[in-house]
Formats: C-alpha cells, sequence, structure tokens
C-alpha cells in the first residue's frame, strides 16, 4: 500500500535507541544519502535519542575485519566498517562509482557475506536498539538480516531508483520495501514511479522529502530582497554523471555566449564524477573554458559559500528524485532553474518560485537564463516566494515525520 501525506502530529514516546545504516557519511560523501542521514541523526540526538549509525562503504579498505572506525559525540556514535572485496569490484558494485550501474547478484552477495559478520559481531556487543533505519538497497541482506535476526523493526528510506531500470538493482529495493515494516520514499514522484515498477508491496510507503539545514534565512532574505544583488556567476552542484545534464548547461551557457558579446558571467561547477573530464573537453569545444570553473567536490559549507556569490543557480538533471540542491540554492535566496523532471516539479512552481524548462533543452534554458539575468526583479521575486516555502522541508519537521513511523513500528 502506497500512502501519501504528511505527519505533524508528534507522536512523542520514550527515548529511543536508534540504529541506521548508509552507504556513506560525512565527510567522505559521494552523493546525498549520507549527508540526509547526518542531518537525521543529528536531528534525533538533539531530541534526546540515542543514534548509532553504520556506514558500510565499499572502498574502505582494512586487513583486519575487525578493524572498526568508531567516531563518538554525545548520544551520537559513527562506526565506520571496512568492506572493500577481494579484486577490484568497486567500480562493477556501487552505482557511485559506475556509469552503467551494472552489478551481478554474486558479486553483492559477496559484499553482503563479508559485511554481515562485522555488523552482526558488533550488534551482538551492544544494548538493543529499538528501530532500525535502512537508507535505500545497497547493503540490503544484510539489512534484512539485522531485522530478523535481533528482532528490530525496520524502516527503509528509498532515495532514488535506477534509470533506466535496472533488474537485479530493482529486484534488492523491492527485496528491502517488502521485507521492511514501514517504507519512506523522498518524492511523491519517487513514490509513484516505485508503484508503477513493483506494483503492490507488503509495506505501507510514505512521503518525506529530503530536509534543508538553515537556522535564519534573514540573510537570505536580504539577499532575495535586494534586485542589485548580482554576482556575476551562475552555479552548479551536483555529480557529474550523466543523469545530472551538465551538458546541458554546457550548451545553453555556450548559447549565450555566443548571442552577447558583453556577456561577462562565469559558469561555476561544484561536483566530481565520472564525466569531469568529458565535461572538460565539451567546454574547450564549446569555446567557453576560460568562462567555466571546474571545482571538484566541496564541502556543505563550502557550497552554500559558493552560492552566496550566484545570481543564478541551474539543475539540468535528466531525471532527480527529489532534488536538495534546489532547496540548498533557495536557503540561500537564490532563485532556480530546474528541469522538468521528477521531484524536482514538487519543489519549483514554474513562474512562481522558480523557473522550469522542458528535459534537456538546451536552447530554453539558454532564454530562460538570459530572460532572468537582465531581469533583477523577476529574479528577487522568485527568490522570496521560494524562501516562504521552505520552512517544511526543515530537518526539525523531518524529524518529526520520521520519529512517527518509527512509533507506529514500534507501537505495533
Amino acid at each position: 500500500m502506497i500512502i501519501e501525506g504528511n505527519f505533524y502530529a508528534y507522536l512523542r514516546c520514550d527515548i529511543l535507541r536508534i540504529l541506521m545504516m548508509t552507504p556513506d557519511y560525512p565527510p567522505n560523501l559521494y552523493g546525498g544519502i549520507g549527508t540526509h542521514v547526518y542531518n537525521l541523526a543529528t536531528g534525533f540526538v538533539n531530541e534526546g535519542n540515542s543514534v548509532t549509525v553504520l556506514v558500510a562503504k565499499i572502498n574502505r579498505h582494512s586487513d583486519d575485519p575487525n578493524n572498526f572506525e568508531v567516531s563518538e559525540n554525545g548520544k551520537l556514535t559513527v562506526i565506520n566498517f571496512p568492506t572493500t572485496m577481494d579484486g577490484d569490484f568497486s567500480n562493477e558494485i556501487d552505482p557511485h562509482f559506475s556509469k552503467t550501474r551494472i552489478a551481478t547478484p554474486f558479486k553483492w552477495a559477496e559484499l553482503s557475506n563479508k559485511l554481515f559478520p562485522m555488523v552482526y559481531r558488533f550488534l551482538k556487543s551492544v544494548d538493543p536498539f529499538d528501530v532500525f533505519h535502512a537508507h535505500d538497497s545497497f547493503h540490503a541482506f544484510t539489512s534484512v538480516a539485522i531485522k530478523d535476526l535481533f528482532n528490530i523493526p525496520m524502516v527503509t528510506t528509498i532515495h532514488s531508483i535506477s534509470a533506466p531500470p535496472n533488474h537485479f538493482n530493482d529486484s534488492l529495493r523491492r527485496y528491502m520495501l517488502n521485507n521492511s515494516n514501514k517504507a519512506i520514499v523522498v518524492s511523491k514522484w519517487l513514490n509513484e514511479e516505485i508503484g508503477t515498477r513493483y506494483g503492490e508491496l507488503a509495506t505501507d510507503v510514505h512521503v518525506i522529502p529530503n530536509g534543508i539545514d538553515y537556522d535564519s534565512c534573514e540573510d537570505s532574505f536580504r539577499r532575495a530582497c535586494n534586485p542589485q544583488f548580482q554576482p556575476l556567476s551562475i552555479t552548479f552542484c551536483g555529480r557529474l554523471s550523466p543523469l545530472k545534464g551538465c551538458d546541458v548547461l554546457l550548451k545553453a551557457f555556450a548559447i549565450l555566449k555566443r548571442s552577447n558579446s558583453s556577456f561577462n558571467y562565469k559558469l561555476k561547477i561544484a561536483g566530481d564524477g565520472p564525466l569531469k573530464n568529458e565535461l572538460k573537453l565539451l567546454s574547450e569545444s564549446l569555446s567557453i573554458d576560460k568562462d567555466v570553473e571546474f571545482l571538484g567536490f566541496l564541502k556543505n559549507n563550502e557550497v552554500k559559500l559558493l552560492l552566496r556569490q550566484s545570481s543564478l543557480h541551474v539543475i539540468p538533471s535528466i531525471e532527480e528524485s527529489f532534488g536538495i540542491t534546489a532547496l540548498e540554492a533557495i536557503a540561500e535566496g537564490i532563485p532556480v532553474i530546474a528541469s522538468q523532471t521528477g521531484g524536482l516539479s514538487e519543489i519549483i512552481e514554474n513562474g512562481v518560485n522558480g523557473i522550469v524548462f522542458p528535459l534537456g533543452n538546451s536552447e530554453i534554458l539558454a532564454n530562460e537564463m538570459d530572460k532572468l539575468l537582465n531581469n533583477p526583479y523577476t529574479r528577487s521575486q522568485l527568490a522570496k516566494q521560494a524562501l516562504k516555502r521552505i520552512e517544511k522541508y526543515s530537518w526539525d519537521n523531518i524529524v518529526i515525520e520520521t520519529n512517527n513511523i518509527y512509533n507506529m513500528i514500534i507501537n505495533d
């Protein structure tokens, strides 16, 4: 059963011992899952709960299988497990490292066989947990084994979905969902896509969006309300992979440069990934390489600083299950242009709090960028309206909604 809707009634229960599992975690991030888990875990700790995060990254090698990296900060404990397998299988197993997202059941099984004994020994050595929250299906076999062997009610959050469909990865997600007590997806679009691909599931699926970390929007409103605020930079933040559509933005930027000799903006690209060299070559072939800066991977605070010196943030994704970078730009008072795909359309309402352009269309993107850059008042209005809507994405609200899911399965 798929359930849509928010759960703002805070069903507060006793202090919880929460276990989470994630494929990455700050400071070593490859996508948005680790940031999500960090903020969610921190939010629960701030409410007085105890949280242990199991980080099962594929590329952390250790000859000693008991060599856990443990870091503790009050009631937040992070355990890093060494999970590199024999042979160089990382590119084939972990979608973060693969262009084609090809995986084989045998190699996933090998990973699970090596990971689970380490997790099992750790869990046997500590007090029981009240709830287990698994993030995506990277470690599906281990996650379900934890739930069954330790009798812990399990919530699974699916953060994204393979595009195009991948039989084995889809099978893993279906396996995770059908073996969870409750499931969460980060957007209505992802909810509908899961319903289309997987049909009726054995568990309820709830929509809880990603959150954004912001303390005060005072400075952001000041930027948004000032039409004269116009730094000469356009920004992109994201993994440099095919689905992020950075090539579409480069082509649009080239169109603007060719059509206006006085166009003196810089395009600043934050992120890393398998297409980095290819995109650099594309910028050279388009004769815009002197005006395009590839900044590499930036930490969260560095992304905030970058956005604050931007006139416009562009998200040209081919597919986006949610679109956290849209919220990051909005939180800094920067207007957003995004492609009409996935969860982005749930954040950006065209012409109201941002601009939406047709998927993959560089010419229309260039036209929309040109209109906004030449209309400070419109840019300011869009940024202000976007800021007014951002509160529902605060981590305080996300923690409340997630806590309600925990309470449902604990009290079931």
